[in-house]
Order: C-alpha cells, then structure tokens, then sequence
C-alpha cells in the first residue's frame, strides 16, 4: 500500500488494513482443532488412509469451521506436496469421508488457507508475503459458526494425493471458523 504524494498513507486505507489485521487475528488466533509439528509425523503421499492427517472435531463444533491452514515442514525437504484434499466426515450417515468444498488441492508450500464455504476471496487465489489464499465466494469472509458451507462433522482430515517425492510432512494442520472484518 503506497503513500500519497505527501507521503502518508490514506487514512481509509489504514483503517481497512487495520479491520483486516483484526479480522485476521480474531480468525485465526484460535483454531477449532489442530495439530502442529509436535503431532505430525513423515507419511507416504499416495491417496490411501496412511497419507492422511485426522482432526478430532470438539463436541458442539461440527459445522463450527469454513476454512483450514495448512503448512508444509520445509526445513529439511523443502516442498513436496503438489496435490491434496480436505475431507470431513459427517456426524451421521454412513460414515464416508466426503470432500469439503472449494478446495482446489494445488501445493501447500509455506502456508496456504481454503475457506470451505465459499466466504474466501472473489480470487481463485492470491499470495502476498508466501501465503497462498483460495476461495470462490463473495469475498465478504461473513462465514459463522454453524454457517452454510460445511457439516456437520465430526472429523476432518487431510489427504496427501501426490508429491514430488516422499515422504511429505505437515508442520500445521488446523480448521477455523474465519470471519471477515467489521466496518
């Protein structure tokens, strides 16, 4: 964001930089569930169930979440994943694992966030300072809990497809019930 030709920054863009931080932290501060480096370990990229990471969704939560971050251990063997699928499982029915919408499965890389009710940005996606954002929606972000998009579930996973090389190793793994910023 440049200044003006006095150089100073417009007052309404700081102010809707300063929305979007707030919106940002209050999103994404405190996860619905997770899993972090600790918790993850090296698996195959294949597809079948041990190329996946399990979420355990709190009691109460099931349709709680709309969008997930995902990071990919790049310390030792840089970036593998070229393709991936969110996945829920519904609190009732048959048990089959179904598909979360509007993830598009590309690399996941440093970070990316998939927002799984279509409350993301009108981009397919863009990428500012390493993240990688996706969405198909309104661009509002006005996603709830217990929203249209998503559940209920009482899991969700994440499912590796395809690498470059193995084995793959998430360093984060989390849902969030993301919310746009508030004028």
């Amino acid at each position: 964001m440049p200044p003006n030709t006095t150089g100073v920054i417009p007052a309404e863009y700081a102010n809707a930089l300063a929305l979007f931080g707030q919106a940002n932290r209050a999103s994404f501060n405190s996860p619905v569930a997770s899993a972090s480096a600790g918790q993850l370990k090296p698996m195959p990229c294949d597809g079948s169930d041990a190329a996946t990471v399990e979420l355990q969704l709190p009691s109460g939560s099931e349709s709680g979440f709309n969008a997930g971050r995902l990071e990919e251990s790049l310390a030792e063997s840089g970036q593998r994943i070229v393709s991936y699928a969110v996945e829920g499982l519904p609190t009732t029915g048959g048990g089959d694992w179904e598909a979360l919408p509007y993830v598009h499965g590309m690399s996941v890389g440093y970070r990316v966030v998939d927002f799984y009710d279509g409350s993301g940005p009108d981009a397919a996606e863009f990428s500012e300072s390493g993240e990688v954002y996706r969405g198909t929606g309104t661009g509002t972000g006005t996603g709830t809990q217990g929203s249209a998009g998503v559940g209920p579930y009482s899991k969700v996973r994440f499912r590796c497809l395809a690498a470059r090389t193995e084995p793959v190793q998430l360093s984060w793994f989390g849902v969030y019930n993301a919310t746009g910023p508030r004028a």
